[in-house]
């Protein structure tokens, strides 16, 4: 009898450690598995944000793209400037110091947007009077770019170029307006740019009161 109690005493301690390593087993192998898969999310989120900046890196080099400006005449200090594409005239002329007190501002646009390789000439009061045949030159060294009209763009003849001198309008924007006039014809209406890819309401917003169709 006695031989019997001290077995069965025997079996019970035995089933209880059994019992207990394995509950501690399987805690384990729950910790480890927590610890997995801390790491694999950790290292995701890792990705996704180098994925983001690197995104963000590739926007802001696309949207930083730089004008080459040469202004001179009534500036404080004349020269070349690189601007943000899409900068107007009073922007660069911020940079260049400010006008010279004898700068005639009265026949200046300054809100004209500036191109690449643009070169614009601030008049003085007195070239205005005895030259007054410069005053062209006070926004563009040029002659008058083909598809202007009355200081504003005619999309259904302007070229690239002239296309570019538009608020928000860039080298592929302009080539997309080309080839949707090729296709398509010519505007019915300035609503009608907002068909050309890349062109939605906010470049439309900006643009409607510089772009005419006839």
């Amino acid at each position: 009898m006695r031989s019997k109690k001290s077995l069965f005493s025997y079996l019970l301690y035995l089933f209880v450690c059994l019992t207990v390593f394995s509950g501690c087993g399987e805690s384990e192998e729950e910790f480890l598995l927590t610890e997995e898969n801390v790491a694999a999310e950790s290292e995701q989120e890792e990705a996704e944000e180098e994925s983001e900046s690197k995104s963000q890196d590739e926007s802001g080099i696309v949207q930083n793209i730089q004008i080459c400006v040469d202004l001179c005449g009534a500036v404080a200090n004349p020269g070349v400037y690189f601007l943000e594409e899409g900068s107007r005239l009073y922007e660069a002329v911020e940079m260049a110091g400010g006008y010279t007190p004898e700068a005639a501002l009265g026949v200046l646009n300054q809100a004209q947007v500036l191109t690449d390789g643009q070169q614009i000439r601030v008049l003085t009061q007195e070239e205005l009077q005895s030259q007054p045949e410069l005053v062209g030159q006070t926004e563009s060294a040029g002659s008058e770019q083909p598809g202007e009209s009355d200081g504003k763009v005619n999309i259904n003849t302007a070229d690239a170029q002239t296309l570019m001198t538009l608020n928000g309008i860039g080298e592929s924007r302009a080539q997309a307006i080309l080839t949707y006039r090729e296709e398509n014809g010519l505007f019915q209406s300035v609503e009608q740019i907002k068909e050309v890819s890349g062109i939605g309401d906010g470049i439309f917003s900006r643009i409607k009161d510089e772009i005419v169709i006839e």
